[in-house]
């Protein structure tokens, strides 16, 4: 005991208060939803249907194994294909692939029912096959599809970067010895991706169990549509079930920690020259299967959208048009507002999560012990936790606690779930630069007189100006696409263009939300190609 105080005390200091401070802030929601279910605990049993909960609970496991395990299949397939075939097309393909990512995942899904109802245009095709009374796209064969289309990226882009990292010497000494492609792949090459391979899975998982939109669209029962439907009925309900999701989430994260996230083997030295394995004609199919991926992740949705606002705009179907006759440009007047207000939101959570974060990275980095992982877990655990559960919570605890009172309703609280939601992402960037800075010129700087404010502004700052960038536009790129925190606790009258596809969407006005999802999608994509793509540089996947 003893030792731990010690070990405090050489630990704190001004900057271990601000992160300390910053940290307890973050836990706010999840204190908020243990003190409520501790004041209820008696209520719990009379109030809580414990099989209804259990059932959702399943699903929401089963949903996410199985997106999970495919996502895993296709992203590490993708990958290899990409890093160590002479698959056609593969400057094109590396582009591609990742930006399904761009696409919120309750797009993809309503333009999925609709295509898949008796007008639309896959129910047309599956009927010269006689499929179209067999597939139905909803329920959990729809969550699956549309989960899995815009989640494998998570774990082909990790996978590809620590493949393109590895030489293939000892595949190649496999090879020789008479091994076969899939025996070397699974004892030489895997062991070498497997962590990378596992932290995209795991970001899959947490993704899945924590999706809002898809599973209420499809009409699929789980953790999420439960805590969203007590929300206000019965909120300790709504408490019950946040709590089982982010213990679920966090017990996801330790397991991957404990199990999976191992240090990575190397059979040689890194860095060597790849050599690439001619799949001959095979390299055709294969650019063929992952041409097929991103069509159905990525180009089939953006036409169904642009068919939606065709004929909208053309022929003023019913159950396109909103109330009236529809304008093309009238709407993409009206997104203006729409999309300044997207844009606007997005901005100030990134700013505000690079200034939260950068102290906190700074410190954790510098000051390894107990207190300092004590900051680290609680920061990178709310990440794990649904930004639905966070949101909830913030918005109940403004609305019962008397001093924050005034601030429910405003754009105060849409904010701080965002910065809650994201805020790891920054901090997890910003730490691979720290990681990389030179100790010896903060060292410097101190014997030239340097003060700390002016070491850290004048030396480490500029250093780090790159992963602050990456994770200021990675918390942009995820609050454009986040549902449940602009679906409760948007001001009233503020709209995004999250919030505007969901509305109409669901007031059947698919022309007004196809102009909004397009609009959404183009930003998106803008943000995912330069903060992505562009910065990921594949030294040794030949093109």
């Amino acid at each position: 005991m003893h030792a731990l105080y010690t070990n405090l005390k050489s630990q704190f200091n001004p900057l271990a208060s601000m992160a300390l401070f910053i940290s307890f802030i973050f836990s706010l929601p999840l204190i908020y939803i243990l003190i409520r279910l501790l004041a209820n605990f008696n209520s719990l049993s009379s109030k809580v249907n414990f099989s209804e909960t259990l059932h959702a609970f399943y699903n929401t496991m089963t949903l996410g194994i199985a997106v999970t395990a495919t996502s895993l299949f296709l992203g590490v397939f993708l990958a290899w294909l990409i890093a160590r075939t002479n698959i056609i097309l593969k400057p094109l393909l590396q582009v591609l692939i990742p930006l399904p990512l761009a696409i919120p995942s309750f797009i993809i899904a309503s333009t999925y029912i609709i295509a898949f109802r008796p007008s639309g245009s896959v129910y047309s095709f599956l009927s010269f096959f006689n499929l179209n009374n067999i597939l139905a796209f909803e329920g959990f064969f729809g969550c699956f599809v549309s989960l899995v289309l815009i989640t494998f990226p998570y774990v082909y882009l990790p996978t590809l970067a620590r493949l393109s990292m590895l030489s293939t010497n000892a595949e190649e000494n496999a090879r020789m010895l008479g091994h076969g492609i899939f025996n070397i792949f699974y004892q030489v090459t895997w062991p070498q991706i497997s962590n990378a391979a596992w932290a995209g899975a795991v970001l899959t998982m947490l993704y899945v169990i924590g999706d809002f939109g898809v599973v209420q669209l499809l009409g699929y029962s789980n953790l999420a549509t439960n805590i969203y439907a007590n929300r206000l009925a019965s909120p300790i309900t709504s408490f019950m079930l946040s709590m089982i999701l982010a213990i679920a989430a966090i017990l996801i994260v330790l397991i991957e920690r404990k199990y999976f996230a191992k240090e990575s083997m190397f059979f040689d030295a890194p860095g060597g020259k790849s050599k690439i394995i001619n799949i001959n004609k095979y390299k055709y199919f294969a650019a063929a299967f992952a041409l097929f991926i991103i069509s159905i992740s990525l180009i089939v949705p953006i036409i169904i959208l642009i068919e939606w606002v065709y004929k909208a705009a053309i022929y003023e179907q019913a159950g396109f048009t909103t109330l009236g006759s529809f304008s093309l440009s009238g709407e993409l007047l009206e997104q203006v507002g729409t999309l300044f207000n997207t844009f606007f939101i997005a901005i100030i959570t990134g700013v505000f999560a690079t200034i939260t974060m950068v102290p906190i990275a700074y410190y954790v980095q510098r000051h390894a012990g107990f207190l300092s992982n004590i900051i680290n877990g609680i920061i990178t655990s709310m990440f794990a936790i649904p930004g639905l559960v966070i949101v909830l919570a913030s918005v109940r605890f403004t609305l019962h606690f008397g001093p924050l009172e005034f601030l429910y309703g405003t754009i105060s609280v849409m904010i701080f779930a965002y910065l809650i939601t994201f805020g790891a992402q920054s901090l997890r960037s910003i730490f691979a630069g720290i990681s990389v800075l030179d100790e010896n010129l903060e060292y410097l700087a101190k014997t030239l007189g340097a003060n700390t404010w002016k070491n850290l502004s004048k030396v480490q700052l500029p250093l780090l100006l790159n992963p602050i960038i990456a994770g200021f536009g990675l918390v942009i790129l995820s609050t454009l696409k986040e549902l449940p925190v602009a679906l409760l606790a948007s001001p009233v009258g503020f709209k995004t263009l999250a919030t505007d596809v969901w509305i109409d969407y669901e007031d059947a006005f698919l022309g007004a939300a196809a102009v909004s999802s397009l609009c959404l999608i183009s930003l998106s994509l803008v943000f995912n190609f330069f903060l992505v793509v562009r910065t990921n540089k594949y030294k040794n996947v030949s093109s």
